[in-house]
Formats: structure tokens, C-alpha cells, sequence
């Protein structure tokens, strides 16, 4: 069996080690067929910088003769002469700034600068060819001497000089340009590379410069909105996985790509786990699997799937999203981790400014073109004839996990943790006497509650504890608001392991009028008489196990009454 080289993105080390390899060669093609700039946005880890490498070895015309046998049997030298006359004909300049970071203006700029200076050091042998005030400016860039102008446009500077140097058009490959934005966006200096990027792209890749430039392939998460960055570029081409392109089933693994790689390494029989933990995406026409969590996976020959890919790099800006949206929001995600759809329009033009802003139609556009969810069954809003709706759910269970961390990360760094565990371990422990206590203490914690003047409705209650209760889920069957009897429980949970033998059903009331005892008493009456609890009888759980638990807010005031009468525990 080949070894596959985990977080290898490098064609040459792969094939040099005759590690296994999944063919997406045919990405030349597109690119050849396509505008003479792309931007391709595509979630993290889902082979952007491999698929660069790809083109970086076929047009460059540095080692042609060694760089051409790297595709010996690959789909794209299969494609015609039309396509193979390419093969290392152009100067290529390759840039990844996914490591650009900074914790502040000042730091960024000087990486930019360290790193232009690295690129331009590797072309150094341009420089006697240019003319005595671009010799300057040259040299000033590998120096790290350049001016603020002088770096915003280099790029610009070094296609001219490849240009008339070799007298063919240049190649030019940018992976993950939107890393710096990320960090200017984290770290407060959003504006300024903001203001870079766009006279930096600007300056090289407008249209004056389109014979000098062949092809210009850039990638990213976001398309981060062309007013916003690509304003002078006419000659983009955004390709959207909202919409059927070449490129759908270049980036992630197709089903067959898995099922192949699966049979490969004598794990077929695990494809249904893979599909429902790994699958989900709908890329144009084409369902794609998550090509670093297919592959760990495979490697680490796992008895099953576990989460991969959630902890590549920091969720923070899917948090800062989820956190800043109002009651509505949360009832929304709770139905998502429920595994509804919704309905609602994706924002392509969506920016790094938008974020935090709480709008709904930008926080899930935002999830949407990161990965975090899968949209299908698009159609015209009725409403709005130039606005398309989609179906819109979480696409897998790995995904489902980074839903779940977001509902604790209310309570991470803060006596709220524990908290958090108490009140689960009310259920599955039997300590339902402390049930009271424990919901109290998170309900005052939330900071989206300490507003005094804000009241918390019951559907919104209702949402917030299951939103807790969804981390029992591989424990109880959680249901809400299901016929049971002769009406709808709230919340109702029957074990799922032979372990837990309690199963519990819940009703909520949410009034600031009335005295507890009172609103107790005609919550509990409400379960009596529509006999919720008859739902779980049918199911096999005997009675004597199933246990009625009102609950009641007030305010901010929770009380909670059950039956049977819990034994208290020491």
C-alpha cells in the first residue's frame, strides 16, 4: 500500500516518495479554458495549496524536462496537444501568504517585507537586464529598504521584469491571499492590508498588464468582495461553488475518489461512517468529501470517524459570528443542530467588515463559504426576484461537533464550565434535585442576558436548554416539541445506552405574571393531562423511570418541579 504524506501539499515530494495521490491534474485544463484571472475560494484544508503546486510544476519552464516527468501517466497529458504544448512554457511566480501574520500594522508590513524580499532575491538574476531606476527599486525590495509604494506594487514590478526578460507572459499563482486579511481583521489593522492588497493586486493584475500576465490563479476561504479588494480588476472570474464550473471536483474528494481510496487501503467497509461524518458538501453538481479529515482518517486506521478538520485552526471567527446574533439567531442554529434546514440567501459579496455585525444573511454566508455548512435546491425568492434562496443545514456530523464546542464556549474560561457539567450531569447521574441550582447559574451567567431590561421569551428558553441538552446527544434520543400523548412535549429525553435508565420530560413556562407555585403547578398539570410522557411508554421505558420536570422563569429566576420527588444523593 503507498503512504500518504499527511499535510504534504507538494507534487514533487509526493510523487519523488510514491505516495498515494489523487489525480486532480485536469485543474490545468480548466485553468487554460478559463478567464485569464480566477480567484477560487474553497474552504481551509481542502487541497488549494496542493492543487497550486500542480500548476507550478506544469507551466514553469525552470526544469521542464525533470518537472514534465511528474506528470508521466497523469489525466492532463491525456488532454491533447492543445493543453500539453503548455507544459513548461512560462515564467511562474508562486506565492503563498498564509503565514503572513502580525499582531499589529507595524509587524505585518515588515513579513510582507521580509517575504517579498525572499521572492525577489530567487529572481535576482533579472536585475542586470533592468533599467537603471527599476534596478533601484529591485534592489531595494530584496534589501528590505523598499518604500510603502515601492512594496504595494512589486508584485507589478516582477511580472514586467519576467516579462521582458523571457519574452513569454508570466504565470502568477497567489495561495491563501486572504490569510493576511484574517489577521488584519483578528488583530485591528483590517483597513490597512486591506489598502495594500487591493493597490498590490491592482497594480499587477489589471488589465494594461494583460499580455504580460498568461494566467493568474488566486485562492482563498472567502471571495472577500470585489469592490472591496479586486475594484480595478475587470478581468476576474469568481468561481463560485454555488455554481456548476470545472472546477467543482478539483478541490475535496469526489465520492468515487473516496470509495477508490477506501478500496485501496482494505476499508471499504467503513464507507457509510466516512459519507455521514465527512461528506456533505454540494459543489455545483458534484457532492464533495473533506479531503483532510478522508485522509487522516485512512491514515491513522481508525476503527471509526473522529473530527479531523475543526481542529486545524481556530474556530474563533465562526464563534465571534454565532455569538453576535440575536434570540431569532440562536432559535435558527438550534433547529440546524436538530438537523432542520433553513431557508435563506447567501451573500457572495459578503466582507470582513460585515462580520460581528449579527445580520443573519451575512452570518450564514459567512458559515456557508467556510465550510461550516452545505446549501442545495436553489430557486428565486418570490419576494425578491433578483435574490436566489437555498436550503441551508450543517453538512455533516463532523461539523456537527463544531456547532456543539460553540454552545460551550459559553461557558469555557469561566465557573460557567463547570456549570455547564453539573447541569448535564443532573440527567445522567440522576441529580435532578440540583437541576434548579445549576440552570440558575448559567442563566444569570450569559452575558447576552445581563441586561436587565431584556426578557427571555419561552421559545427563546426553550432554544437556549436545548441548545445544552445537544451536548447528551450520543446518550438520550432528544426530541422537541414532538406529538406525544394528546399534544407536544417540549423537550423529551429517552436513553440511548442501557447505561442510563431515567428518561425525562419537560415542559417550560416563561411568564413574568403569576407566583411560581402557581405556574409550577399548571406546568406539570399541562404534562398530566396531555400525557407526554405516554411517547416514551410506547417506546419501552416503564414508568417508574420516567420523570415530569416543569420548569418556570421568571425574568431572569428559574424554578424547577418534578415528579416523582427525586432521592436526594450524597
Amino acid at each position: 500500500m503507498k503512504k500518504i504524506n499527511i499535510g504534504v501539499a507538494d507534487l514533487k515530494k509526493i510523487k519523488d516518495e510514491d505516495a498515494y495521490f489523487i489525480d486532480k491534474s485536469l485543474i490545468i485544463k480548466d485553468v487554460i479554458d478559463t478567464s485569464d484571472i480566477t480567484l477560487i475560494p474553497r474552504p481551509r484544508r481542502f487541497g488549494k495549496t496542493l492543487n497550486m503546486s500542480v500548476l507550478k510544476y506544469y507551466f514553469d519552464m525552470n526544469d521542464k524536462e525533470e518537472n514534465k516527468q511528474l506528470f508521466s501517466g497523469l489525466k492532463i497529458m491525456d488532454a491533447g496537444e492543445e493543453y500539453t504544448q503548455h507544459q513548461g512554457k512560462y515564467p511562474v511566480i508562486s506565492l503563498s501568504l498564509k503565514n503572513l501574520d502580525g499582531a499589529n500594522w507595524k509587524e505585518a508590513y515588515a513579513q510582507l517585507a521580509m517575504y517579498f524580499s525572499d521572492v525577489f532575491n530567487e529572481h535576482k538574476y533579472l536585475i542586470d537586464s533592468l533599467s537603471v531606476n527599476k534596478k533601484r527599486i529591485f534592489k531595494n525590495i530584496i534589501a528590505r529598504k523598499a518604500d510603502i509604494t515601492e512594496l504595494n506594487k512589486c508584485l507589478n514590478y516582477l511580472i514586467q521584469a519576467l516579462y521582458k526578460y523571457h519574452k513569454q507572459p508570466v504565470v502568477v499563482l497567489i495561495d491563501e491571499y486572504d490569510a493576511p486579511i484574517i489577521w488584519g481583521y483578528d488583530n485591528g489593522y483590517y483597513k490597512e492590508i486591506i489598502s495594500f492588497m487591493r493597490q498590490w493586486l491592482g497594480s499587477a493584475l489589471k488589465n494594461k498588464n494583460e499580455l504580460s500576465v498568461y494566467r493568474a490563479v488566486i485562492t482563498g476561504i472567502l471571495r472577500v468582495s470585489k469592490e472591496s479588494i479586486f475594484s480595478e480588476l475587470n478581468n476576474l472570474k469568481v468561481d463560485s461553488v454555488l455554481n456548476p464550473s470545472p472546477f467543482a471536483d478539483k478541490f475535496g474528494f469526489t465520492e468515487d475518489e473516496v470509495k477508490e481510496m477506501l478500496k485501496h487501503y482494505d476499508k471499504l467497509d467503513s464507507f457509510n461512517a466516512v459519507k455521514e461524518w465527512y461528506d456533505g458538501y454540494n459543489y455545483g453538481t458534484h457532492t464533495i468529501y473533506n479531503p483532510w479529515s478522508v485522509t487522516n482518517f485512512i491514515d491513522d486506521n481508525a476503527p471509526f470517524p473522529i473530527s479531523y478538520w475543526k481542529n486545524t485552526s481556530s474556530n474563533a471567527l465562526v464563534h465571534e459570528e454565532l455569538l453576535t446574533g440575536d434570540e431569532y439567531l440562536r432559535i435558527q442554529l438550534e433547529q440546524l443542530m436538530k438537523g432542520y434546514k433553513l431557508t435563506s440567501p447567501l451573500n457572495e459579496h459578503i466582507v470582513f467588515s460585515d462580520i460581528g455585525k449579527g445580520n443573519a444573511q451575512n452570518i450564514w454566508s459567512f458559515l456557508f463559504f467556510a465550510g461550516y455548512l452545505k446549501a442545495e435546491n436553489p430557486r428565486p425568492n418570490p419576494v425578491k426576484r433578483k435574490q436566489v434562496l437555498y436550503d441551508i443545514s450543517i453538512p455533516n456530523v463532523e461539523i456537527e461537533s463544531v456547532y456543539e464546542d460553540f454552545v460551550e464556549k459559553f461557558f469555557q474560561g469561566s465557573r460557567h464550565n463547570s456549570g455547564l457539567q453539573n447541569f448535564l450531569r443532573c440527567f445522567t447521574e440522576d441529580k435532578y434535585e440540583r437541576l434548579e441550582e445549576y440552570l440558575q447559574e448559567l442563566v444569570l451567567g450569559l452575558v447576552s442576558f445581563h441586561d436587565a431590561n431584556k426578557k427571555m421569551p419561552e421559545v427563546v428558553f426553550h432554544a437556549f436548554v436545548l441548545g445544552l441538552l445537544a451536548n447528551l446527544k450520543d446518550a438520550y434520543e432528544i426530541r422537541s416539541n414532538a406529538e406525544a400523548g394528546y399534544g407536544r412535549a417540549d423537550i423529551s429525553l429517552r436513553p440511548k445506552i442501557e447505561l442510563l435508565k431515567t428518561a425525562f420530560v419537560i415542559e417550560f413556562k416563561a411568564n413574568k405574571k403569576g407566583k411560581f407555585t402557581t405556574l409550577l403547578a399548571n406546568a406539570m398539570k399541562q404534562i398530566k393531562k396531555n400525557e407526554y410522557h405516554q411517547a416514551l411508554k410506547n417506546a419501552g421505558v416503564e414508568d417508574k423511570n420516567i420523570v415530569k420536570l416543569a420548569i418556570v422563569l421568571k425574568g431572569k429566576n428559574i424554578k424547577v418541579a418534578s415528579e416523582p420527588k427525586p432521592q436526594i444523593k450524597i
